[in-house]
C-alpha cells in the first residue's frame, strides 16, 4: 500500500508547526499519556475530592507537564486512596497530607478539602514531579515547589488558562 506523501503540518508539544507528511507525522507521534519515566516541571492543572463508589474514596492531582521535550504539556495524574469501600482510612491519606504540607497546607480538614483543592488548582501551582513506570503503570509523585521558575513562567505565558 503506498503512503500518500502530501506535505501536512503538525503541531509540535511545544506549538511550533513543522512540514511533514501524515507517515511521518503518524510515525513521530507519542500516545497521549505516554510520559517518559524522569523528574519533571509541572503545573497542577486540576485537583479533586472524587465522589465515593463502590471502591472508596480518592483524590487526584492532574499536572501539565512544563518541561521543554516531547512530554511537554502532556497530562500525568496522581491518585491517592483516602478510604476503602467500608470507609476505613487508607494509606493514601498519609501521602495526601505529606503532598499539601509540601504545597503550603499543613493543617487541612477534611471539611475543607474541596476548598482547598480548588485554590491550588486555579493558583496553577508549579511543581517538581518524578515519573515512574511499575509494572504498566504510570506512577506520578509530587516533590517539590517549583519557585521562580522560568521553566513554569513560559509554559503559563505559551498556554494560558
Amino acid at each position: 500500500m503506498a503512503v500518500k506523501k502530501a506535505k501536512k503540518t503538525a503541531e509540535g508539544n511545544g506549538g511550533e508547526t513543522k512540514s511533514m507528511s501524515k507517515a511521518d507525522a503518524f510515525d513521530a507521534a507519542k500516545a497521549t499519556g505516554s510520559v517518559d519515566a524522569g523528574k519533571y516541571e509541572a503545573v497542577i492543572d486540576e485537583f479533586v475530592l472524587q465522589k465515593p463508589d463502590e471502591k472508596g474514596e480518592s483524590a487526584r492531582i492532574k499536572y501539565k507537564i512544563a518541561s521543554e521535550g516531547d512530554a511537554q504539556g502532556q497530562t500525568v495524574t496522581q491518585w491517592y486512596k483516602l478510604f476503602n469501600a467500608d470507609e476505613s482510612p487508607a494509606r493514601g491519606l498519609e501521602f495526601l497530607k505529606k503532598d499539601l504540607a509540601i504545597l503550603g497546607y499543613d493543617d487541612v480538614k477534611y471539611s475543607d478539602l474541596t476548598e482547598v483543592f480548588d485554590e491550588i488548582a486555579e493558583a496553577h501551582t508549579g511543581v517538581v514531579i518524578t515519573v515512574k513506570h511499575n509494572e504498566g503503570f504510570v506512577n506520578c509523585y509530587l516533590q517539590g515547589l517549583c519557585e521562580d521558575s522560568d521553566i513554569i513562567e513560559a509554559f503559563l505565558e505559551a498556554h494560558p488558562y
